[in-house]
């Protein structure tokens, strides 16, 4: 199945249209930092899916984007796992629009792994010994239902997260890779 999406600054609201009225997206990439705004002053339409960057930034600070989810109806999947920011996992539990993008999978696990600061202090997920034990324990915080992949540009090899995803057990592998984000979409286009 494939879902088109754009990625597009909100400030361009009449092409935003264009997208939806001509080529029938279903979504948007905001990436915050490229275009210059605030998440949580962003002002888009709100029958749309939306796949947010997430980062440490002034403008991709997944605090911004918890308030952004707040107050929009739309369906909201945050990429790259959140760089893991314990603040916005604890959202997932009260807000039911947000789900997190586990890819690029590898990438967030050697930020991880090297200590880097593009990622937040994950030690809220306990000890974390390989990429498989850090999708488990973001799993098992966040919940099985609110994990999907793909949904964002996999930056590294996607067979690299692939085979990371591929040692989980089936019905977790299936809600990831497939039934989570049918779940999203279905929700969607029968609304």
């Amino acid at each position: 199945l494939v879902f088109p999406f754009v990625a597009i600054s909100p400030h361009m609201q009449e092409d935003i249209r264009y997208y939806v009225e001509k080529h029938h997206i279903v979504g948007i990439k905001l990436h915050p930092n490229y275009s210059s705004y605030k998440m949580d002053s962003c002002t888009v339409p709100h029958d749309m899916i939306y796949v947010i960057h997430a980062g440490k930034g002034f403008y991709d600070n997944p605090l911004r984007i918890i308030n952004f989810a707040k107050n929009c109806e739309s369906q909201v999947i945050v990429a790259h796992l959140g760089r893991l920011n314990k603040d916005l996992y604890d959202s997932i539990s009260q807000l039911k629009n947000i789900v997190m993008d586990c890819s690029p999978l590898i990438h967030i696990w050697d930020a991880y792994r090297r200590g880097s600061n593009s990622i937040y202090d994950a030690s809220f997920l306990g000890k974390i010994n390989s990429p498989y034990d850090l999708l488990m324990r973001v799993m098992e915080y966040v919940g099985f239902d609110n994990i999907v992949y793909g949904s964002d540009i996999p930056i590294d090899n996607p067979y690299d997260d692939l085979s990371i995803i591929d040692m989980l057990p089936n019905d977790l592998k299936i809600k990831i890779l497939r039934e989570n984000l049918i779940a999203i979409m279905s929700e969607y286009l029968n609304s």
